[in-house]
C-alpha cells in the first residue's frame, strides 16, 4: 500500500499526539467527577485523528473509505463523551437521560450505517477522488442525522454550562469559562466542514481543532484544578441538607425552596417558585412572622402537618452595594431538644413543688416538736431555745424581760374527783385564754404538767403584774362558764421576776420566778406574786 504525506495528516498526528499527552495527565484522575467521560473523550478524539490521518495518507479509494469508517466512531462519541462530560462536572444529572447508555443510541445506529454504506448508500452516496489525492464524500440523509444528533448534544452542552453560572459559587466560574471556549474550536471547524470554508479543502478541520480544546484541558487540569476543584452545585448542596431552606427574592416571593422545607409543610404544589410568601407560609403565620421580624434568630412551632418545634435563622441577601436582594431562611429541626427542655421545665417545676412540700411538711414536724399536743402552746423544748436568745436581745437593748411561771391551783385534786379528761380539758381551755390575752410578741409555754411559763420583752414589772392578774381573774369564770358550773373553784397561782432587777441569766430569773411562784402558793394560792414583793398585788379592776 502506498502513502502520501500531506500537510492535513501531519497536523492530524500533531493533534492526536498532543491529545494523547493530555490524555496520560487526565487517565490518573479518571475517578473523579468528570475524569472519565473526559478520558472517553480524548481517547476518542485519539482515534478520529489517527483515522483521519490514515485515510488522508492512502491512496485508493478504497483504503481512505477503511480507514475513514475506522475513524467515524470517534468523529461520533467525542459530542457525547463532551456532554456527559458537563452534564457529570456541573452536577446537572436531571438533563442525562436515564438510563444514560440511552444517549449512545443514535452513535451506535451512525457507526452501524458507516460499516454497512456499501449496501445501502444513505450515509455516503458515493465517492470522488480528488487530483490531490483528496477523497469528497457525497453525503446522504444519514450524515445529516450525525451531524444534527452532534450539534445538538454541543449546544445541550454549552446551555449546561451557561444555566450552571447561576448555581454554582463565583470561584468555579472561570473553570466554566474555560470549558465555554474550548468547546466552541471543534464546532467551528465542524462547521466549517459542513459549510466548504475549511482552511483544508474538503476535509474536516474538527480533529485539529480538537487538539486546542486538548492543550486547553491540559492546561486548566493544571492551574485551575480540574476535576481535583470540582464546583459543588448550590441547589444540589441545599436539597442535601438535613435543614429546611427557604429562598424569597427582594419582592417576598419564593426563589427556592429544598426538599427538608417540602417534606416538613407537606407541600403538595410544584409551582411554588414565584409564589408570594404570605401564600405559602398562610397556614404557619408564626413562620411567617419570622420573615419580617426584627430578629434573625427565632423558635417556632409548627403544628402540623406533624408538630415539631424550629430554629429559625435569617440572614438577608445583599449585592456589592448593599442593597437587598433577598432572604435565606433556614429551619433547623429542634424539637428533640425542647422537648427535652419542656421534660426538664416539668421536672423542675415538679421538683419545687415537692421541695415546698417537704419544706411545709418539716416545718410543720418542727412545728409539732414546739408545740405542747394538748394546749397547742409551746413546750418546754422551744422555751430552752428561745429563752436565751430573748435575753440577749434584752441586754442588747437595754429593755425589761418578765417571766411569769403560772401552777393550776389543787390540780391533783381535779384529776381525782373529775377524772383526767376534766383536767386535760382545764389545760385546754387555760391554753386558749393565754393565746386570747397575751401580746403578739409575748411567748406562752406548757413547762410541764399543770405549769406554764409567759415570756413578755419588753414588759416591765408593773405592765406584767397587770398581765398576771388579768390571767388569774379570767381563768376561774372562764371554766366555771366552760364546764357548765361543774368545775367552779379552779384557781391559779403565779410567780414573777424581772430582767435585769432580778436576775441576769436565765436559770437565776426562771429560779427567782419559782420563787415568787412558791411565795404565792404559801400565801394561800390564787394569787400572783413578784419576785421581792416591789410590785403589791393588785386587782385587774384598779
Amino acid at each position: 500500500m502506498q502513502w502520501q504525506v500531506s500537510v492535513y495528516a501531519l497536523a492530524l498526528f500533531a493533534a492526536a499526539g498532543i491529545m494523547l499527552v493530555a490524555l496520560m495527565f487526565v487517565w490518573p484522575r479518571r475517578r473523579a467527577i468528570g475524569g472519565r467521560p473526559l478520558a472517553g473523550l480524548l481517547l476518542a478524539a485519539i482515534l478520529w485523528s489517527v483515522g483521519y490521518a490514515f485515510e488522508a495518507m492512502a491512496t485508493t479509494v478504497t483504503a481512505k473509505v477503511v480507514f475513514g469508517t475506522i475513524g467515524y466512531p470517534g468523529a461520533l462519541a467525542v459530542p457525547v463523551f463532551f456532554f456527559l462530560f458537563v452534564v457529570e462536572y456541573t452536577q446537572s444529572e436531571k438533563w442525562a437521560p436515564r438510563p444514560r447508555w440511552l444517549v449512545w443510541i443514535v452513535p451506535a445506529f451512525c457507526v452501524l450505517a458507516a460499516v454497512t454504506n456499501s449496501f445501502h448508500h444513505q450515509l455516503w452516496t458515493e465517492f470522488v477522488m480528488e487530483p490531490n489525492n483528496i477523497l469528497v464524500y457525497k453525503h446522504g440523509p444519514l450524515f445529516f442525522l450525525v451531524i444534527g444528533y452532534s450539534y445538538l448534544l454541543l449546544l445541550a452542552s454549552i446551555g449546561i454550562l451557561l444555566a450552571a453560572f447561576g448555581r454554582h459559587d463565583a470561584s468555579y466560574r472561570n473553570q466554566f469559562i474555560l470549558a465555554l471556549v474550548l468547546a466552541f474550536f471543534p464546532i467551528l471547524g465542524s462547521v466549517a466542514y459542513v459549510f466548504g470554508f475549511s482552511p483544508f479543502p474538503d476535509q474536516d478541520p474538527a480533529p485539529i481543532a480538537f487538539s486546542i480544546t486538548a492543550i486547553g484541558l491540559t492546561w486548566g487540569l493544571l492551574r485551575q484544578g480540574l476535576l481535583t476543584v470540582v464546583p459543588i452545585a448550590q441547589e444540589s448542596v441545599l436539597q442535601n441538607l438535613h435543614d429546611a431552606v427557604l429562598v424569597l427574592d427582594a419582592a417576598n416571593r419564593v426563589a427556592m425552596v429544598n426538599g427538608a422545607l417540602v417534606r416538613w409543610l407537606g407541600l403538595t404544589r410544584t409551582d411554588l417558585v414565584g409564589l408570594p410568601v404570605e401564600s405559602l407560609l398562610a397556614p404557619w403565620p408564626g413562620l411567617l412572622h419570622t420573615v419580617y421580624s426584627s430578629r434573625d434568630d427565632t423558635d417556632v412551632f409548627i403544628d402540623h402537618p406533624t408538630p415539631r418545634y424550629v430554629d429559625v435563622r435569617r440572614s438577608m441577601v445583599t449585592d456589592e452595594r448593599d442593597r437587598l436582594r433577598g432572604r435565606v431562611l433556614v429551619l433547623r429541626d429542634v424539637n428533640a431538644l425542647r422537648l427535652t427542655e419542656l421534660e426538664l421545665r416539668d421536672a423542675n417545676e415538679k421538683l419545687t413543688a415537692q421541695l415546698a412540700t417537704i419544706h411545709t411538711l418539716q416545718d410543720g414536724l418542727r412545728e409539732q416538736a414546739l408545740r405542747d399536743p394538748l394546749t397547742g402552746l409551746y413546750n418546754r423544748r422551744y422555751l430552752e431555745e428561745t429563752f436565751g436568745r430573748e435575753l440577749a436581745r434584752a441586754a442588747r437593748e437595754r429593755t425589761p424581760l418578765s417571766l411569769v411561771m403560772i401552777d393550776l391551783d389543787n390540780f391533783k385534786r381535779l384529776n381525782d374527783e373529775h377524772g383526767h379528761a376534766a383536767g386535760d380539758q382545764v389545760l385546754r381551755w387555760f391554753g386558749d385564754l393565754l393565746r386570747a390575752r397575751l401580746r403578739p410578741g409575748d411567748i406562752a409555754c406548757r413547762y410541764g404538767g399543770e405549769e406554764f411559763i409567759v415570756l413578755m420583752p419588753t414588759a416591765s414589772a408593773e405592765v406584767a403584774m397587770e398581765r398576771a392578774e388579768q390571767l388569774r381573774y379570767a381563768f376561774t369564770p372562764l371554766v366555771a362558764t366552760a364546764s357548765g358550773q361543774r368545775l367552779t373553784n379552779v384557781t391559779l397561782s403565779a410567780g414573777m421576776a424581772v430582767f435585769p432587777e432580778d436576775a441576769h441569766s436565765a436559770s437565776e430569773l426562771r429560779r427567782c420566778a419559782d420563787v415568787a411562784l412558791y411565795a404565792a402558793k404559801r400565801s394561800g394560792r390564787n394569787r400572783v406574786s413578784a419576785y421581792g414583793q416591789r410590785v403589791p398585788a393588785q386587782s385587774p379592776e384598779q
